[in-house]
């Protein structure tokens, strides 16, 4: 699985670019295993991957802090579902 953070929103400022350094989190809505969740960062593609072996249906979400000071979260969710022996791509957009 390939999760891609980028950015979006209403201003015309937004790019839509990736984002590097998002926290990544994925779990499944109705489990409480271990081997249904991950978490991680987004790297300088703004992607995040992770290998699962079992098909899963999963809630992902990513956060970015985007000033320490104030305290600013851009935050951005999505479901993805998995499929064995298949690569499967989801795009979560900040906001």
């Amino acid at each position: 699985m390939v999760i891609t953070v980028k950015y979006q929103g209403t201003k015309p400022a937004d790019t839509l670019q990736p984002v590097y350094g998002a926290a990544v989190k994925l779990w499944a809505h109705n489990s409480s295993d271990d081997f249904v969740k991950a978490e991680g960062t987004s790297d300088g593609a703004g992607q995040f991957t992770h290998t699962y072996k079992l098909e899963a249906i999963l809630d992902v979400m990513a956060t970015l802090d985007t000033d320490t000071v104030v305290g600013t979260t851009l935050q951005g969710q999505g479901v993805v579902r998995l499929i064995p022996g298949k690569t499967v791509y989801k795009t979560v957009f900040l906001n």
